[in-house]
């Protein structure tokens, strides 16, 4: 009898014992999704923020550059205004464009020649040929206090990146313009894109952090470097769009992945996490919490086996003798 109660009692238990890790299994899953989507976020949310620092950093930096830029400018077309002679010598140009600090110097006449300059071979050349270098004419009917500051950008003798700043000249039609290699802008400007933002984020292990171009579905960043292909569904905006924040989807080598976006001025950030690395921290939780369970089945059943031998057996046979 003993032994029958004992056996049943066991199934019994075993029973809600499975039924509750089912109901815990589930539960758990649907809680390490939500904390893992909440993860993503708030690194989505860093990154965003690392990118809006960057800008606001970038945008101080180019209006420092800017002022600076046309100061030296101006300070050009007065030395020219008063000493007119120094723009006949290719020296003396060279050593007042290293005076002022630029990496180049030109004076450009009333019908947009440059009729001289610290680099020789750009004499001639005319502002007309090219969209680049034809932006400056607007200056020459513009009043003695115009100028330009032009955006870096390839220019039309050398396909050399450069930033040129003109100005106006007074008391004679025409136009001095400076010249810089815009290294500084070039290095803030690297360190504000998505791949060099996720080169330096930190990631976990099988975390892979990466940014789509929803325009043109074009991968703008990624946290491996740039070098693989992105064939996958993964990297694919048709099977990342209308997923609502997060979705699983093929990733390299056929692996499924866990994946959290978040949509930034025409940019979706995403972050993916292996199936095997997601299950593996659910595994570690339901398997403690199997253990409590199998550790609280050994005790109720050997509880109910004490009970039973001492309250109902031994009763039994008290009574039967």
């Amino acid at each position: 009898m003993q032994k029958t109660f004992i056996r049943h009692t066991f199934a019994i238990i075993t029973s809600a014992i499975l039924l509750i890790f089912f109901i815990n299994f589930l539960s758990t899953l649907h809680s390490l999704e939500a904390q893992q989507s909440s993860t993503f976020r708030v690194k989505s949310e860093q990154i965003v923020h690392t990118l809006e620092n960057n800008q606001a950093e970038l945008e101080i930096l180019k209006q420092n550059l800017d002022e600076d830029y046309l100061t030296r400018a101006k300070a050009a077309e007065y030395i020219f205004d008063r000493q007119e002679d120094i723009s006949l010598d290719v020296k003396e140009m060279q050593y007042l464009a290293d005076l002022l600090n630029v990496d180049e110097l030109h004076v450009i006449d009333g019908n947009g020649i440059i009729v001289s300059g610290s680099v020789s071979q750009y004499v001639g050349i005319d502002m007309a040929d090219h969209p680049q270098t034809g932006a400056f004419l607007a200056l020459l009917d513009a009043g003695d206090d115009a100028y330009l500051i032009q955006e870096p950008q390839p220019n039309a003798a050398e396909e050399k990146v450069m930033q040129y700043v003109g100005v106006a000249r007074k008391g004679i039609k025409g136009v001095v313009q400076v010249g810089f290699e815009p290294t500084r802008q070039l290095e803030a400007q690297s360190r504000n894109t998505y791949e060099y933002i996720f080169s330096q984020f930190p990631t976990d292990t099988g975390e892979e952090l990466y940014a789509v171009d929803i325009a043109t579905g074009k991968i703008v960043g990624h946290s491996d470097g740039m070098e693989q292909g992105f064939t996958e569904e993964c990297y694919q905006l048709s099977h990342l769009s209308g997923s609502k924040g997060h979705k699983w989807c093929k990733g390299r080598d056929g692996k499924a992945m866990y994946i959290a976006s978040t949509e930034y001025n025409g940019i979706l950030i995403c972050a993916a996490l292996t199936r095997e690395i997601l299950f593996r921290k659910l595994l570690k939780q339901v398997f403690n919490t199997l253990l409590y369970l199998l550790l609280i089945e050994a005790v109720v059943i050997l509880f109910l086996n004490y009970l039973v031998k001492r309250q109902v057996i031994d009763g039994i046979h008290h009574i039967m003798e």
